[in-house]
């Protein structure tokens, strides 16, 4: 297996809420699959940027097999 650090990460999945995402990726990571979550809501300021930009999940690329299963996509 190669170093999640070194490599590219793309994005998994887009969810309609950070809770959704946060979820997720907590899912992964008690599988042991790195990940991490990227939104544009202001800095907090403007949560409902959410539901027009979504929360995007990203894993690194080699994992994202092991990540689809984890999350049954």
């Amino acid at each position: 297996m190669t170093d999640a650090s070194m490599e590219e990460w793309v994005e998994l999945v887009v969810f309609g809420s950070t809770m959704d995402a946060e979820v997720a990726r907590t899912k992964l990571l008690s599988d042991g699959i790195p990940a991490y979550i990227k939104k544009d809501d202001e800095g907090g300021m403007a949560p409902p940027l959410q539901n027009s930009r979504g929360v995007r999940l990203y894993v690194a690329e080699s994992r994202v097999p092991a990540a689809k299963k984890s999350l049954q996509l």
